[in-house]
Order: structure tokens, then sequence, then C-alpha cells
């Protein structure tokens, strides 16, 4: 006598198959079209991975600590730098309404020096300038007075 088997159950002369529990419906299926496998559908998907902490960076590959340092270093002389002109520069001028600017209160008989490092440079007392500043300064104290009794009817 032959028996036949169909993925488990026995089929053959007149038995029924073995009573089980109905399968449930299957899902359908969800397509997720990505262009690349290498960025997640979210941000929430994969965590930050620890290397991007400073600390951890330092304290499991100490060999970056000379390029920490040194790149920190740099930046703050850069930002002392650039503070340091934005304050003393003379030939830039931010605000052009005050009349505090060094380049209308500095001496130009005895020139002061507005630079971090010098090399092979001289500033030479410019006599002549500061005599046409004189005059512009002497004129505008002149068309006050002239002004004054103008405003004060």
């Amino acid at each position: 006598m032959v028996v036949m088997q169909c993925r488990g159950r026995g089929l053959g002369m007149g038995l029924a198959p073995p009573l089980s529990p109905p399968r449930p419906a299957p899902e359908p299926l969800m397509v997720v079209v990505r262009p690349s496998h290498l960025l997640p559908p979210t941000q929430y998907d994969i965590p930050i991975s620890k290397k991007f902490n400073m600390g951890y960076c330092l304290k499991t590959y100490w060999e970056t600590i000379p390029l920490f340092l040194v790149t920190c270093t740099s930046l703050g002389i850069l930002f002392f730098s650039i503070i340091w002109a934005c304050k003393n520069k003379v030939d830039v001028v931010f605000e052009s309404r005050s009349r505090e600017n060094i380049s209308r209160t500095m001496d130009l008989r005895n020139p002061s020096i507005h630079k971090l490092r010098i090399i092979n440079q001289r500033y030479d007392p410019w006599p002549e300038m500061q005599d046409a500043l004189e005059k512009i300064k002497a004129a505008e104290k002149r068309l006050a007075m002239r002004l004054k009794p103008c405003l004060s009817k």
C-alpha cells in the first residue's frame, strides 16, 4: 500500500487530514521606496554614534587631543584678532556719524601705532594732513557758531 504525503499531511486510503487551526489572513505587504539605503527613512531609526561626542572622542581616541588643542587655540586667536581689529582699526569705520572715530581724534604729528605686529614699518608724522584736519575742525566750529543764533529762535 502506498501512502502519499503532501506538506506533512497524510493522504491516502480515505483518511481525512488532521484538524488544524485556521491560518490567519496574510497582511498586505507595504513597499517602502527609498532612493538610497545609506539614509534611514527618519532621523529616529538610527541613533547618533558616540564617536560624535567630544568627550568620548577625546577619551577613546586620545591622539586627537593635540589636534583639538591646536584648533581651539587658532580659533581663539582668530576671534581675538577680529574683535581687536573692530575696536582699534583706523582705516575701517563702522559708524559714519560718530565723532569719536580714531581717524578724527588721532594726532597726525605724533601718530600712534594700531597694529598687533610691526615688521620693518615706520610711521612718519604727517603735519600737512594734521593742518588740513585742524582747518576742517575750525570751519565746523565757525559753522556751528553761525547756526547757533538761528537754532535758538
